[in-house]
């Protein structure tokens, strides 16, 4: 439709209509504008619609301002007669144009946070447009005793349209988002304004001739160009906050500067006319120049700022706005804690800092929620700290305090049980209310004037290691036995890659029996490891670091192959041994880097095995670090008949509404429980009590471990405890004893005669 109107509009000059057919035309084609503007604003409802009534506004305005200068036949008058009402109407539609303009520009550019910057660009260029019209088009007409009234007037208006025009190209160019079809029709709207105002200014000062139509055609290109920007869908992006890099541009800034400068000499010499001219000329060219050193200024501090945000955000965590890794690298270059004193030499410590049970936290909150609890920790760790000390945070769940003038270890540790006692603190969250630990690795400097920050936050990093396999919400100091043991493991870990291919492992099996008939039901498999050195090696010296290596997967599925391979044999072995079933420990690391479920399946059919001949055992701990990784794995293997057992319960979580839901079969009561029973202890008595208690209730088997007396058996087989294993009855012994071992135990039956 609006190309119909330019179309009639264009047909009409060519017929050489009257004047007012054209202005018919034109006016027309504001109105469809203005109800372009209306349609986006009540349909599409863009963000911050003021911008869009403004812009209507102005155009309302300057509509206004060209029917008024018809009215009171104002173009081309000279003369101080000349009416300045119809330009004040027209001002006002630049104001609020340029306030649409700046309102855009400041949504849109993070650069704009440091308005002045644009302020200065913005009065540059327009002082810079005025200066060179009043010099080169204006000025001259003063010797036609043109009046100064009328010549500021006329100067005003490209003054205001090249700020319109400085404000739309800074859009353009400062934009942090890729140009939509909107960027380019505002920009084309400005332009046009620019291009009618400087013809309107030559044919007022009688420079050219033309009608009042050709004097409309950039003007209905501007309409048209709004019209069409508010009927493409790209038009609300020009009022919505953009997001991206914040680094400045310093060619435009740099353009305009040496605009500014170019145009001195220009003024200098267009200077000598009369003593008006003069003075106006000589106060625009001074302006220029103190504007475009300003500016310069500005850009040069733009830009060194900008250069320190980029530090900022590099050498700090976005989250918790704490210093990163990066800044921790920074500062132990810098010596962050070197201390030289001409009396005494304090110590320094770190404290190395890991929440416990964070995953499960993140898995129940959601990551909003896990980042609010991060922020928390942040929060708290930044107020326990002193004036001097420095908190980072390394990653995920992992922070780091340096204290510094600490006076000995025993002020350490207690820094840490500060630490420690504020992150106890009970969290609110979504009307719940969660409790938070860590495991805290301290580590303290020597008496010496200058040390490695770096190896003394290694050794923080080390105890809290040796924290975390002590127990949840615990602290370790570092000693130097820890680094040793961990340059020992170091080459431990290496042989261990060679263990598998070298035949350097083996299993023995420790039998589980029957607390009613005494008798063998299972046998757990048990890995060792037959180091060249280092003689016979338990899983507690190596599986750790197997885990942490990733070589837990193959080994893992080393143990499955040769448990399911072991038990047929062992099965043919007594006849007593006919339903013997093997439990097998599974490590969660094995779910993340391997199908357990899949490797099971295909051991028991290549041994020609039943899911019934197997049970799995995971930790407590291990499982609930992991459940959401396990679970479906664990799911599958129990409905093809392998059993689930969780041992080590009552070691870690305990918790009866994960216990409730969790994919298990059998409870594996830890031996720490086990050891006072039948000692008098009546506590030891109740919890055991307890756990075989829920255990029955959710109808799952009981298994007692570390079993070493009669009075512990007794005890057990008086609570209900269907079945044990321990020292009592058997250390772990190879596949090949297991039946020689049924029969003793048998004849020790037959005598009456415990096996103690």
């Amino acid at each position: 439709m609006a190309l119909g109107i330019v179309g009639l509009w264009v047909i009409l000059e060519t017929l050489q209509l009257a004047q007012a057919d054209v202005l018919y035309a034109y006016f027309v084609l504001a109105a469809l504008t203005l109800g372009s503007i209306a349609l986006h604003v009540l349909q599409r409802r863009p963000a911050r619609r003021w911008i869009w009534v403004l812009m209507a506004t102005s155009l309302i305005l300057f509509m206004l301002g060209s029917v008024l200068r018809i009215k009171f036949h104002s173009f081309g008058d000279l003369t101080d007669h000349r009416s300045w009402v119809p330009s004040l109407v027209s001002f006002l539609g630049y104001a609020a144009l340029v306030i649409v303009l700046c309102s855009i520009l400041r949504i849109q550019t993070s650069t704009t946070r440091n308005p002045r910057g644009v302020l200065v660009e913005t009065i540059l260029i327009g002082l810079i447009v005025f200066a060179l019209a009043w010099a080169f088009i204006i000025a001259p007409m003063q010797e036609h005793h043109v009046s100064l009234r009328v010549i500021i007037v006329l100067a005003l208006y490209p003054t205001f349209s090249s700020i319109l025009v400085a404000l739309a190209i800074r859009i353009q160019i400062l934009s942090q988002r890729r140009h939509y079809v909107a960027d380019v029709l505002m920009l084309v709207t400005i332009l046009s304004i620019f291009l009618g105002d400087v013809i309107y200014l030559l044919d007022e000062v009688h420079r050219i001739t033309l009608s009042y139509s050709v004097l409309d055609i950039p003007y209905s290109f501007a309409l048209l160009a709004i019209l069409l920007l508010t009927s493409h869908p790209s038009a609300n992006h020009l009022t919505e906050a953009s997001h991206g890099p914040e680094q400045p541009r310093l060619l435009p800034q740099v353009a305009i500067i040496s605009a500014g400068l170019l145009v001195l000499p220009l003024l200098i010499l267009a200077t000598a006319r009369t003593s008006v001219i003069r003075v106006v000329l000589l106060l625009s060219a001074f302006s220029i120049a103190v504007l475009a050193v300003i500016r310069l200024i500005q850009a040069i501090v733009d830009a060194d700022r900008f250069q320190q945000r980029l530090v900022y955000q590099s050498t700090h965590d976005h989250l918790t706005g704490l210093g990163n890794r990066q800044l921790l690298a920074l500062e132990c270059g810098r010596n962050l804690c070197r201390n030289v004193h001409t009396q005494s030499i304090e110590q320094v410590a770190a404290f190395y800092i890991d929440l416990d049970r964070f995953k499960l936290l993140n898995d129940t909150l959601g990551h909003s929620g896990g980042d609010i609890v991060l922020r928390e920790v942040a929060d708290r760790l930044t107020k326990v700290a002193r004036e001097t000390d420095r908190v980072f945070r390394l990653g995920g769940d992992e922070f780091l305090l340096v204290a510094k003038d600490i006076r000995d270890t025993a002020h350490a540790i207690t820094i840490a049980d500060e630490i420690g006692s504020v992150l106890r603190t009970p969290i609110t969250l979504r009307e719940a209310v969660y409790h938070i630990s860590a495991a805290i690795g301290i580590a303290v400097t020597p008496r010496t004037p200058e040390f490695d920050i770096e190896t003394l936050i290694e050794d923080a990093d080390l105890a809290m290691y040796e924290a975390k396999v002590r127990s949840p919400n615990s602290m370790a100091i570092f000693k130097g036995k820890m680094r040793q043991l961990v340059e020992e493991n170091a080459g431990l870990e290496h042989d261990l890659y060679n263990a598998i291919n070298d035949n350097q492992l083996f299993l023995v099996y420790q039998p589980i029996v029957s607390t009613e008939s005494s008798r063998i039901v299972a046998v757990e498999a048990l890995l060792r490891w037959h180091h060249p050195t280092k003689g016979i090696l338990a899983p507690d010296q190596f599986i750790r670091m197997a885990e942490q290596s990733g070589t837990i997967v193959e080994i893992g599925r080393w143990v499955v192959s040769n448990a399911l391979r072991d038990l047929p044999l062992m099965r043919a072995s007594h006849k007593d041994l006919a339903d013997l079933r093997v439990n097998v420990n599974i490590s969660v690391e094995q779910f993340r880097g391997d199908r357990v479920d899949t490797i099971v399946v295909a051991a028991l059919r290549d041994n020609g095995l039943t899911g019934e001949a197997l049970c799995v055992e995971i930790t407590e701990s291990s499982l609930m670090k992991d459940l959401n990784v396990a679970d479906d794995q664990l799911q599958k293997l129990r409905r093809r008949g392998v059993r689930v057992a969780l041992d080590d319960f009552g070691t870690e979580y305990s918790s009866l509404a994960y216990l409730r839901n969790l994919p298990v079969d059998c409870l594996k009561i830890d031996r720490s429980f086990v050891e006072p029973l039948g000692s008098g202890m009546s506590v030891a008595d109740t919890l055991v009590a307890a756990i075989i208690g829920i255990g029955m209730g959710l109808e799952m088997e009981i298994v007692a471990e570390g079993v070493e007396s009669s009075r512990q058996l007794t005890r057990l087989a008086e609570l209900g405890c269907g079945e044990v294993q321990g020292y009592f009855y058997s250390r772990p012994v190879p596949a090949q004893k297991l039946a020689g071992l049924v029969k003793k135990l048998k004849d020790l039956r037959a005598a009456g005669v415990s096996p103690e």
